[in-house]
């Protein structure tokens, strides 16, 4: 019998706390099912590390680049970790709704 971990956001961002340090504020952009959509850092926050996922749970297309030409589809109530340091305001990733125009959180790290 397989054993699944579920975790709250609450927990989820307590973790990354632990784990990373200072967290600034999520900032929020919304996603569409007919383009890619460019997930940027505010042009005043740099971050070392970032955690994201959709707030209401949906599915969604993770990409490199604007085209898809490298998407996943990141799975429902899913939600991801990066170790990468970006400057301010540059692009962390692309990303497009798999139906619906749901919002996508962003968790930066200092």
């Amino acid at each position: 019998m397989k054993k699944y971990i579920c975790i709250s956001v609450l927990s989820f961002l307590m973790f990354v706390s632990l784990v990373w340090g200072t967290i600034l504020p999520p900032f929020q952009t919304t996603l569409n099912s007919s383009t890619y959509t460019a997930v940027r850092l505010p042009s005043n926050m740099s971050c070392q590390n970032f955690a994201f996922w959709v707030e209401d749970g949906t599915s969604f297309y993770l990409s490199s680049d604007s085209a898809g030409t490298d998407n996943v589809l990141v799975p429902a109530d899913t939600k991801l970790a990066v170790q990468e340091f970006h400057n301010k305001g540059t692009v962390l990733f692309y990303a497009k709704a798999s139906s619906g125009t749901p919002i996508i959180a962003v968790l930066i790290t200092k």
